[in-house]
């Protein structure tokens, strides 16, 4: 790996030089936003890059924190060129965003006014040589509440804020932090609080203003405000001073001379609507479980962040893969900490080598959850910006129903208007993503699955999307296999990305439709994960001749393949497909003991003009084990 080399330095503020009159190359850039949310018409948030959808995956360090030596958890002291390891390892994991911390003493070491970007310097210089971006995670006056002070406890890699501003008492005498007694807030009004409060504003504007001058390839693109500073002791009885206080750092960065998306991060499992600032894109939990449904319950809270995500969670977990998974079909993104053991035991790498002992050029080992988190990493990055930007109804994720993956796994599921299946059995996860007509699927399996389709494939590919031009790149075709069943077997070996290519589909949500019913019958949408779009449309009817009929523009003419899903259930009855009129396939009885997921196909129809068809299903009868003669409609398919 070619290391990059820069020339590195200090620049130096006068106390009584106004803001943004230090650096004069600054007020000739034109501020540039490296990165923003972006809402698309799913109605998904994402990160967007350089003007890309961006998969926001990170993986945090605490950057040169690991190199002081001065705590009894991590006692070696290295060299500041040590760091580079963590970007080398980082790449190596399959990670492109690494979150790492800048302390405010870092920044601003000796006086106010004069600032050290050295460090910051040799960051970019890294993540450029590493094809890395930067995720700064700034520990200022509230970083898990505050800051530690001399004197007070042993862990002085907590002394965040400068040697300048260690007066307890005019700076950081509103309490101690919840987690720690050892831990001050700063205060929250006053003049010294005012001060304290201008001097970190002033050195994040300023640091953003170098990182214009000095990161020509963009590759800082995220700011988080601070660390879990829902830690203050002021946090409950005066919130709004607390994000307040954020929500200005957080304005500084939007107007410097380089933007980038900003975010929260708070302990615990919940996020928090108050966050939803001004200036702070967005909010995220701490919420180290290893439950998908608590994952799950976090990234659909849409209401309390723009776009939810898992701020940090265990590396040391063995199922960070089905964590990662949970996050991203259901709408969110997902970080881990950490890459090391340097703090506690949650790093992704085996602590069997200490990372005290890390070289360049020398990869150690993965623990096994984190051997996953690289396989499946770099098969997701295969299709990145096509993940990031995708609608929960158009991703499925396999194997993540449980904590933990079971060893032997078979299931069909809904990625937009296709079903698709995964058979593994060796405990991996895999996720199916729908664009267009296409499949993408990646697994973090060590040898070799099976993707299933229920329709033939036009063709598969294995192959990756262009960073430059957005388009497939094939670097081979791969072949299918009829099951007995119907379906068609696709072969997925570790590492990999498949484009499965499938005939052209139109999907119509039966709880979406113009609908018409059968005279003192009913019918209502329901609440159903398994269901396309997490939705259905029930037919209450009570006999022989009761029907619902839907009405669906068919978007040409043509002969297309008719589809119908259906949840089938103990109460459920038979129906006749009726189109136009005329009977369609044959009936199907929907009676099930326990409940069960099923798409029939009602042979092909020849639609002689576009426009407004009726699709009526008649209720002809019910199993003799039937409880009643309702439907649960999940969709209709046309395939052309």
């Amino acid at each position: 790996m070619r290391r990059c080399k820069r020339v590195l330095g200090v620049v130096a503020l006068a106390a009584g030089l106004s803001l943004g009159g230090w650096f004069p190359n600054h007020a000739e850039a034109a501020p540039y936003t490296a990165s923003k949310l972006v809402t698309n018409g799913d109605g998904k948030t994402y990160m967007e890059v350089n003007g890309n959808p961006f998969l926001y995956l990170g993986i945090q360090n605490l950057g040169r924190i690991q190199t002081i030596g001065n705590t009894s958890l991590f006692a070696t002291p290295m060299p500041e060129s040590w760091l580079e390891n963590v970007f080398e390892k980082t790449q190596a994991a399959g990670y492109k965003t690494i979150q790492i911390v800048v302390r405010w003493s870092e920044v601003e070491p000796s006086q106010q006014g004069t600032y050290d970007f050295h460090l910051i310097d040799k960051y970019i210089d890294w993540a450029n040589a590493y094809g890395l971006y930067l995720d700064i995670v700034w520990m200022g006056s509230n970083s898990v509440g505050g800051t530690k002070l001399p004197g007070y406890g042993t862990s002085g890699w907590r002394y965040v804020a400068p040697v300048w501003t260690h007066d307890k008492n005019k700076y950081w005498g509103a309490g101690t932090a919840k987690f720690s007694s050892e831990v001050f807030s700063p205060w929250l009004t006053g003049t010294d609080a005012e001060n304290l409060h201008n001097w970190e504003k002033s050195a994040v504007r300023n640091l953003f203003n170098h990182i214009a001058s000095y990161d020509t390839n963009h590759r800082t693109i995220v700011f988080q405000v601070n660390n879990e500073p829902d830690q203050h002791a002021n946090w409950t009885t005066n919130k709004a001073g607390v994000i307040g206080r954020l929500d200005d750092l957080a304005a500084e960065v939007k107007n410097s001379n380089y933007v980038v998306a900003t975010r929260v991060n708070l302990t615990g499992k919940e996020l928090d609507g108050d966050l939803n600032t001004s200036h702070i894109d967005f909010n995220g939990a701490d919420p180290y479980t290893t439950s998908v449904n608590e994952i799950a319950n976090l990234v659909l809270d849409t209401a309390n962040s723009r776009m939810p995500y898992v701020a940090e969670n265990n590396g040391k977990f063995g199922n960070v893969t089905s964590l990662m998974l949970t996050a991203l079909v259901n709408g969110g993104f997902y970080d881990t900490f950490q890459l090391d053991d340097h703090f506690t035991d949650k790093g992704l790498y085996d602590p069997s080598v200490s990372y005290v002992n890390w070289t360049l050029g020398n990869i150690p080992a993965l623990r096994p959850g984190g051997e996953k988190v690289k396989r499946l990493n770099n098969a997701m990055l295969q299709f990145n910006r096509i993940i990031a930007a995708a609608s929960k109804s158009n991703m499925a994720g396999f194997n993540i129903e449980t904590d933990n993956p079971v060893s032997s796994y078979d299931a069909m599921k809904i990625a937009g208007g296709y079903t698709i299946g995964f058979s593994a059995n060796d405990s991996s996860v895999a996720l199916a993503v729908n664009k267009g007509n296409d499949l993408f699927v990646a697994s973090d399996t060590a040898g070799t699955t099976t993707f299933k389709t229920e329709m033939q494939p036009v063709s598969v590919q294995k192959g990756y999307m262009s960073g430059s031009t957005n388009q497939w790149v094939s670097t081979g075709n791969r072949g299918y296999t009829t099951n007995s069943d119907g379906t068609y077997s696709i072969t997925y070996n570790a590492g990999e990305a498949l484009r499965i290519t499938m005939p052209s589909v139109f999907l119509y949500e039966a709880e979406g439709l113009n609908t018409l019913v059968s005279s003192g019958d009913s019918h209502a949408s329901f609440a159903d994960g398994s269901l396309s779009g997490g939705m259905g449309d029930k037919f209450t009817g009570d006999g022989i001749g009761d029907y619902i009929q839907y009405t669906i523009n068919v978007p040409s003419p043509g002969t297309y393949e008719v589809r119908v899903r259906s949840k089938n259930q103990v109460s459920r009855g038979k129906f006749q497909l009726a189109i136009n009129g005329s009977n369609q396939g044959n009936v199907i009885d929907t009676y099930s003991a326990a409940n069960s997921y099923v798409e029939y196909s009602l042979g092909t129809y020849n639609f002689t003009l576009g426009g407004s068809h009726t699709f009526k299903f008649l209720i002809t009868g019910k199993n003799v084990s039937s409880t009643g003669y309702t439907l649960g409609l999940d969709y209709i398919k046309l395939v052309n």
